[in-house]
């Protein structure tokens, strides 16, 4: 029982480590994933700016993604970090570069 205890401590401890880096920005993949709900199936390569204004003014957006808002390519960082959401497995693993663990 112990055992398996404390292999899902350690795992659940590990999950919740992974960090997503785009430049200079740092976010918990968990915020990544909550963008991802945010955005739905509206991933694409060219968001608007209307799209990014209305994204950055949602209550429901983590903090942690708030400095991207007033960054010059808000845009394309919101891209990547919903290419990233789309397949967050691929980054819990850190097979993604811009993924890294504790």
């Amino acid at each position: 029982m112990w055992p398996r205890a404390l292999c899902l401590l350690l795992l659940l401890h590990f999950c919740s480590c992974v960090i997503v880096k785009d430049g200079d920005f740092s976010f918990p993949l968990e915020s990544v994933k909550k963008l991802s709900e945010l955005l739905g199936s509206r991933i694409k390569r060219d968001i608007s700016e209307p799209e990014v204004l209305k994204l950055c003014t949602d209550p429901r957006l983590p903090e942690e993604i708030l400095p991207v808002c007033a960054s010059p390519n808000a845009a394309e960082v919101l891209y990547r970090l919903g290419q990233i959401a789309l397949n967050p497995d691929v980054c819990e693993v850190c097979a993604f570069a811009a993924c890294t663990g504790c």
